[in-house]
């Protein structure tokens, strides 16, 4: 089936369910066909202020639908941030609560198969707005279909931010196969998170670490849920010890547990484990999905064809976006990477497993030895540890919560005489809360901005 436009094909099933009302397919089309008759007759940038909400889907389905541009914009952005977004892109309809508002109607000069427009996490403070075809979002959402047990009875809890890119391929890939989203913002920590297991015949959830080391804290795995058959974490890297935990639970319940890897570039994901290779493989991210492919580089930018050598991690698929856009102008100029760098550092294992050993940029120098501030992160949670890990040539900083003050200086200097530096060189900052992004991952720049206040104090 094609994405967005053959919904209609499913007919009454159920697309989505929300607390207010139950969506079928039909119903879908029938409002996406209503909702183009408010949108502009030329191309147009559409700017969708991203609720959690089928309104929002409605209004991301009709911009494809009718060939425009859809800007997925997370709800909760500040206003000197959505300033400076309709300042560089300037487009032509603000959506919000499913409301469409033409602002001006300057027809869009853009490439034909520019669809979509998704920002990147931004957690070390350089968000970009990654460009998307529909063929990007229909490879991957295949993809996605061709190794997740999805099917077409299936109900999934869809309660990631429609503006993230897992948060939408959770869409994609259901609508796809013609299942059900139970749409639905409530945190893991609330109760009503809970009842929804009660109250509906969830087959699936999706989540990043944030969400599995609350459920986990909360007691998830130890409950019994009758209708779940598998569930996913993707959106960063979570510990070994929780990765045991979950394969554990999921062994005990006869579920499949997915460890997934991608990144917006991609339109969503890039690859994934087997859930039968978890428990021997437990820090690995596996193979490419069908129908891509992963390699390695190292710094002369050869490909790396022997095991266990470090090097930048590259994919390539049709699910590859077609380039970065910084202002409305960047949406008529496609660079098409054929391979995308992702930034991060792996190898892969005499059977083809990949294991991300870190991010690029991620890498400080102390007393000339050359260390990974993710691996020294993954140290942290290993020893159950709530933390984040920066640092500067010279300095590496752990930053922790209330409470776990004592056990992080124990850590800090155990790991100096690990890592062969003098203990001065690793410093711990107690914080009330850690900050987090909208896409649940750490928000480096918010602390990089902390400990500069700090250091300059």
């Amino acid at each position: 089936m094609s994405l967005f436009t053959e919904l209609a094909e499913y007919g009454d099933d159920i697309a989505f369910i929300t607390p207010a009302e139950r969506v079928s397919y039909v119903d879908v089309d029938s409002r996406c066909k209503k909702m183009a008759t408010t949108l502009p007759d030329k191309r147009s940038l559409i700017l969708i202020n991203a609720e959690h909400t089928v309104d929002t889907l409605i209004a991301l389905f009709t911009s494809i639908r009718e060939g425009h541009v859809a800007m997925l914009v997370n709800p909760t952005i500040a206003n000197d941030e959505l300033d400076k977004i309709i300042e560089h892109f300037s487009p032509n309809v603000m959506v919000k609560n499913g409301i469409a508002v033409t602002v001006h109607n300057e027809e869009l000069v853009a490439d034909p198969n520019v669809a979509l427009m998704l920002s990147t996490s931004g957690s070390t403070g350089s968000a970009k707005w990654v460009m998307l075809s529909v063929e990007n979002l229909q490879a991957n959402a295949a993809s996605i279909c061709a190794y997740l047990p999805i099917r077409q009875d299936d109900l999934t809890l869809g309660n990631l931010p429609l503006h993230y890119a897992y948060g939408l391929s959770v869409i994609t890939s259901h609508i796809l196969k013609g299942a059900t989203v139970l749409l639905s913002s409530v945190s893991v920590i609330d109760k009503a998170f809970w009842q929804l297991f009660e109250e509906y015949p969830i087959t699936s959830i999706a989540g990043v670490p944030y969400t599995y080391e609350m459920l986990v804290r909360l007691g998830f795995h130890k409950k019994n849920y009758s209708h779940l058959r598998y569930f996913t974490q993707a959106g960063g890297k979570l510990s070994t010890r929780l990765i045991d935990t979950l394969a554990d639970f999921a062994a005990t319940q006869s579920l499949a547990f997915y460890v997934m890897y991608g990144q917006t570039e991609a339109t969503a994901r890039m690859a994934y484990l087997s859930p039968e290779k978890i428990n021997e493989k437990v820090s690995s991210i596996g193979q490419a999905i069908p129908g891509g492919e992963l390699t390695l580089v190292n710094e002369l930018n050869e490909t790396i064809t022997a095991p266990y050598m470090h090097g930048e991690l590259c994919y390539r698929g049709q699910n590859v976006m077609l380039g970065y856009a910084q202002r409305r102008s960047d949406l008529a100029k496609l660079t098409n990477p054929e391979w995308l760098a992702t930034g991060d550092i792996a190898y892969f294992d005499d059977a083809g497993d990949f294991y991300i050993v870190g991010r690029k940029k991620r890498f400080v120098k102390l007393w000339g030895q050359r260390f990974s501030l993710d691996a020294i992160e993954s140290l942290l949670h290993e020893n159950g540890i709530n933390g984040f890990v920066l640092g500067v040539d010279n300095r590496i900083d752990i930053m922790t919560t209330q409470g776990q003050l004592d056990i992080a200086e124990g850590l800090r200097l155990r790991l100096a005489k690990q890592l062969g530096v003098h203990p001065s060189a690793l410093r711990v900052h107690e914080m009330a809360s850690l900050p987090m992004t909208a896409n649940g991952k750490p928000d480096y720049q918010a602390l990089s901005n902390y400990l500069t206040k700090k250091y300059s104090s």
